[in-house]
């Protein structure tokens, strides 16, 4: 591959991390208003442009575990931590990936009350 080949790939691949991160903030600002399934629309064409973006991942994870879906959050979680290690300690911080019954959803659950 040329220099210029790389180049042109490397600017493409910039141009879609900008374009999912877009949909990441407006799907998280969806989600922060309670609206759900339109985030996980949001989340879902972040994903599209950028299979790589573990903020779209783990955004939807949130999503899907304030849906009560805590085994798609559980696998969007997980996605997001081959991508980017560092959501591991997040997830520690939550309980997430633990077996019993995703601890997550139940204190997500006791902040909504």
């Amino acid at each position: 591959m040329n220099f210029f080949n790389l180049f042109s790939k490397k600017k493409k691949l910039a141009a879609n991390r900008k374009k999912a991160l877009s949909y990441v903030l407006y799907g998280s600002n969806l989600a922060s208003t309670n609206q759900y399934d339109d985030a996980v629309l949001m989340f879902k064409k972040a994903i599209a442009v950028d299979d790589n973006c573990a903020e779209a991942h783990y955004g939807l994870g949130l999503v899907y575990a304030k849906k009560d879906m805590g085994k798609e959050a559980f696998e969007e979680y997980n996605k997001a931590v081959k991508i980017n290690p560092d959501y591991k300690i997040i997830m520690d911080k939550f309980g997430i990936g633990r077996s019993d019954d995703f601890d997550i959803i139940k204190e997500l659950k006791k902040k909504k009350e």
